[in-house]
Order: C-alpha cells, then structure tokens, then sequence
C-alpha cells in the first residue's frame, strides 16, 4: 500500500473520530492538515456536515443549522488557493 493511501485513511479517521465526539476544533486542524497534504481532501467538508448534523441543531434559526459546513468549504477553497500560489 502507498504512504499516501495510509495518510489519507489515518486522517479520515481521525475526522470521522473528532466528528462523532463533536470536537471542532479538530475538525478544522485535521482538514487543514488534509487538504494541504492531499488532493482533493473533500473528506473534510463531509465530515464538517455530519458534525452539522450530529450537533448543530437550531430550532430559533435553521440558517444557522449548517455553519460547519460553509466553514468547511470556505477554508477549503481558501486553502487549496493557497497551495496553487505557493507550490506554482
């Protein structure tokens, strides 16, 4: 098996882990870290929705109800930016 492939699975995992236990933080540090290793880290916004979805839930304001998620994807799109103007 491929370093790269046990680098992504160890990182899923400790995202599905950090999302099951509500720990955003950690979240954000494993897909920051995930996105800037990997291609196409879209693991991180998956497991910003089922945080979403696990903990987020605002009867008085449903708009609120997926923050995680547009949190996910903006440092996502923010960060793969950042990767094409550093290693270009």
């Amino acid at each position: 098996m491929n370093t790269r492939v046990i680098w992504r699975i160890v990182l899923d995992l400790l995202l599905v882990l950090a999302a099951i236990q509500g720990w955003w933080p950690a979240i954000i540090i494993v897909g920051l870290i995930g996105v800037w290793t990997c291609r196409y880290f879209v693991e991180f916004v998956g497991a910003a929705y089922m945080y979403d979805m696990l903990f987020n839930v605002f009867p008085a304001a449903p708009h609120w109800a997926y923050l995680a998620t547009a949190t996910a994807i903006v440092v996502f799109a923010v960060e793969i930016g950042l990767k094409k103007i550093v290693r270009d």
